[in-house]
């Protein structure tokens, strides 16, 4: 098996490009067979992603969720794809909380090596900014609104430590947030299961269960059950909000009766002024009006730790 570990050395305030040399010595203690590309600016993960397709290889993402957004974009614009595996080195890191990915660098690259592959969902989100369709897959979720603003923020604070310059961003979008009217239907399969009009604080369909490093919006995704897990929070006020977020790092805001989830296929939102959107963790639009949200099930080969270490 010859793996490609794609690495970001921008991730993580740039912490992920120091451990490189560290990498390569456990790559080389391993044994496997690899090779190494380090990416050199937006949209060179996916580049290096597209490669021809060969039953004895694995891409692998290094990186943040940024960078893994990137190299599933790569794979997915081909129609045979190869196994993708996860070194988490970023941020936040929120899709490897489904796949029970060791912390330790060195024993999670183990477990990588010695992985199964498992055939996992994708998302898409598809929206029309001045005058143009625009589509984006997302493995772990699909943000719109106060969500996606908060990560248009924090991409200035990605330097802070830790999770401190997200929180900042969250503090910063709380001041200046105006929630629009909305208009959302979700279904299920063929069935609606959702609807909702009115203000919006944010809606978020995840195929993973957390956002933004810490909040588990969708606490009961599954990466393969052919399902995409929707929550939609109206219009708050900020002492709710405040009360709220020690619940969604918990996973346990889904008793709010203010907030709507579903299991959802397909979501439909149209906004009466223009949104924002983040697709894992990256804004890849500002200006979006009408926004659909639909599963791929059985998208994408994914490498999955056989069992913890």
């Amino acid at each position: 098996m010859l793996y490609r570990f794609i690495v970001n050395p921008q991730a993580n305030g740039g912490k992920t490009g120091t451990q490189i040399p560290f990498v390569r010595s456990v790559l080389d203690a391993s044994g496997v067979t690899y090779e190494l590309c380090e990416t050199e600016g937006p949209g060179h993960a996916a580049e290096l992603a597209q490669v021809n397709y060969d039953p004895d290889l694995c891409v692998v993402a290094v990186g943040g969720d940024g960078t893994l957004h990137e190299v599933c974009c790569g794979l997915m614009a081909q129609s045979k794809k190869v196994p993708l595996g996860v070194v988490p080195m970023g941020t936040g890191n929120d899709f490897v909380k489904v796949l029970d990915m060791p912390k330790n660098l060195k024993d999670g690259i183990r477990a990588l090596t010695n992985a199964t592959v498992r055939i996992v969902d994708v998302g898409w989100v598809r929206w029309e900014e001045n005058g143009m369709a625009r589509e984006e897959p997302f493995l772990n979720a699909v943000g719109i609104g106060f969500d996606a603003q908060v990560a248009y923020f924090s991409q200035e604070l990605k330097h802070w430590p830790g999770m401190s310059g997200y929180m900042v961003a969250v503090i910063k979008t709380l001041r200046y947030w105006h929630c629009p009217d909305v208009n959302i239907v979700a279904h299920l399969a063929n069935s609606e299961c959702l609807r909702y009009t009115g203000p919006l604080l944010l809606a978020t369909v995840g195929n993973g269960v957390s956002s933004g490093g810490a909040f588990y919006l969708t606490p009961r995704a599954t990466i393969d059950d052919q399902k995409l897990n929707a929550c939609v929070v109206p219009q708050l006020s900020t002492g709710h909000i405040l009360r709220l977020l020690p619940k969604v790092v918990r996973g346990r805001h889904e008793a709010d009766p203010a907030i709507e989830t579903a299991e959802v296929t397909s979501l439909k939102l149209v906004s009466d002024t223009p949104l924002p959107i983040h697709t894992d963790g990256e804004v890849v639009s500002a200006q979006a009006h009408e926004i659909e949200v639909h599963i791929e099930a059985n998208a994408l080969p994914l490498l999955v730790p056989s069992a913890p270490l």
